[in-house]
């Protein structure tokens, strides 16, 4: 499609198997990240309880803006202390996995429990293990979590440690607010 612009004083060429698909897409991107920012808004109002001790809000600060950032992640285990484990699932491209490894210093909230900690990655032996803690523990959440992200937690845990980091949560000396 032409359609002159009077602007520059020239045409522009739109072709439209080009523009359709970026329109449809902006759309289910909009809504696929509502969706996935969704349980966000609960730790807002103070209902993170629902989400249960399986899911914390993790905050950080961006690398580039400095500004404050908030993801809600499962935790996929605790230590004997309680220290949380969390997972990037989009491996090292995932944003804040960037932020925090450029900043690890962070804060974590499961249900109404807001803590300052660190966050410290496991070394490829300890992601195996926890890998396979976690596949013995929660054996159809580790299939579907596999299938979603092209790793399988279950027949290769070592293949899912070398992709998907996990860190440790330590809490900080001041601990919990």
């Amino acid at each position: 499609m032409d359609r002159s612009c009077p602007r520059l004083g020239r045409r522009l060429t739109i072709r439209l198997a080009d523009a359709a698909p970026h329109r449809d897409n902006r759309g289910v991107d909009k809504l696929r990240r509502l969706f996935m920012r969704a349980p966000i808004g609960l730790y807002r109002i103070w209902l993170g309880g629902v989400m249960g001790s399986r899911f914390l809000l993790l905050e950080h600060v961006g690398r580039s803006s400095g500004l404050p950032r908030k993801v809600v992640l499962e935790v996929i285990e605790r230590s004997e202390h309680g220290t949380p484990v969390i997972v990037s699932g989009f491996g090292e491209k995932s944003q804040w996995f960037q932020n925090i490894s450029a900043d690890p210093g962070v804060w974590y909230t499961i249900g109404r429990t807001r803590t300052r900690a660190t966050a410290q990655r496991l070394e490829y032996g300890e992601a195996i293990q926890a890998f396979e803690r976690y596949r013995i523990d929660h054996p159809r959440a580790a299939k579907a979590i596999g299938k979603r992200i092209g790793v399988s937690l279950v027949d290769d845990p070592g293949a899912a440690a070398r992709q998907l980091p996990l860190f440790w949560l330590v809490a900080d000396e001041s601990g919990a607010e």
